[in-house]
């Protein structure tokens, strides 16, 4: 069932900038790896010690009455789409579950729509599939999808992305140094629906390959927005290369 509480946000989810576009964070993963909710998780380079704390503290449940609360990755991802887009949504998770990891407008206002996965497992396919469908029930063109993992990547790495879909609505993704096409920092128009739908029913749901049957339009970025975090040894190598 609906909640309320979901309902206020889809009535004031729609901003007032963008090209008819939905941005999406991606935030459905089970952060394994990391051992912790990694969009809990802080994104600013931290000495070892205040590193560890935060791992503790995100461990334990804490609150952000209990310990410093410093920018997480879930805010830096809303905050660096927000200029760019009409509406802004967090795949993966509910309203209630954004309002426990982010409370008292955190990730600004109007607040994220959360989009749950009608069906678990699906992998990311199922999350660009949920929000192309949300993304349609806004009267919204697009969406750009981001991973919530990739602290490194900018306002402007997603302007090139942006710009690229003014000069034509079409399949676009990103593209790093090894040249292949990056299916999760992607825009993708709410016309390819049906085609996703037909890409959950397959075995291998690679969105992946998905680019590649679809020829979709790659744009170049700066090799080091390409980092993403999967394990806390990541998170260290930010405090090492930070200083």
């Amino acid at each position: 069932m609906t909640s309320a509480l979901h309902n206020d946000r889809l009535a004031n989810v729609a901003g007032t900038s963008g090209d008819q576009l939905l941005g999406v964070v991606l935030a459905g993963g089970r952060s394994t790896r990391m051992g912790t909710d990694k969009a809990a998780l802080p994104v600013t380079p931290q000495t070892e010690a205040a590193f560890e704390a935060a791992i503790e503290a995100a461990v334990d449940g804490h609150s952000s009455a209990d310990i410093a609360r410093p920018e997480t990755l879930l805010m830096l991802a809303v905050r660096r789409i927000r200029p760019l887009v009409t509406a802004i949504a967090v795949s993966g998770r509910s309203d209630q579950q954004l309002n426990s990891l982010a409370p008292a407008g955190e990730l600004g206002s109007p607040p994220p729509l959360g989009i749950v996965d009608p069906l678990p497992d699906l992998g990311p396919a199922m999350g660009v599939c949920e929000s192309l469908r949300t993304a349609r029930s806004l009267g919204l063109a697009a969406i750009i999808v981001t991973p919530v993992d990739m602290p490194d990547l900018r306002t402007e790495d997603l302007r090139h992305l942006v710009d690229a879909y003014r000069t034509g609505p079409r399949l676009i993704a990103a593209k790093f140094a090894d040249g292949r096409p990056q299916p999760l920092v992607a825009i993708y128009p709410v016309d390819l629906i049906e085609s996703i739908e037909n890409l959950l029913a397959t075995p291998h749901r690679s969105l992946y390959r998905y680019l590649q049957e679809r020829n979709a339009s790659l744009v170049r970025l700066r090799r080091s927005a390409s980092r993403n975090l999967n394990r806390p040894q990541d998170l260290g190598d930010r405090v090492t290369d930070a200083g």
